[in-house]
């Protein structure tokens, strides 16, 4: 309930949502690469994505959404 309350504030606000996707994506090396605990033999056997060198809205604006020069 507490999680749902946090995202329908972060949703109303939207330059709160924005920097705290930035903050995210700024520590995404950080995150661990399997859970902790009893997720991690569930996670442990199935293989994530790397992470890209670009976040995705950094990439959405360069581009013009995807229209763009994608160098």
């Amino acid at each position: 309930r507490a999680a749902m309350r946090a995202a329908r504030w972060a949703f109303t606000h939207p330059g709160a949502l924005r920097t705290g996707q930035r903050l995210a994506s700024r520590t995404r090396r950080l995150h661990p690469r399997t859970l902790p605990g009893p997720g991690k033999a569930w996670s442990g056997s199935r293989d994530l994505p790397s992470v890209p060198a670009e976040p995705f809205r950094d990439w959405w604006q360069r581009t013009q959404g995807g229209k763009g020069d994608a160098k």
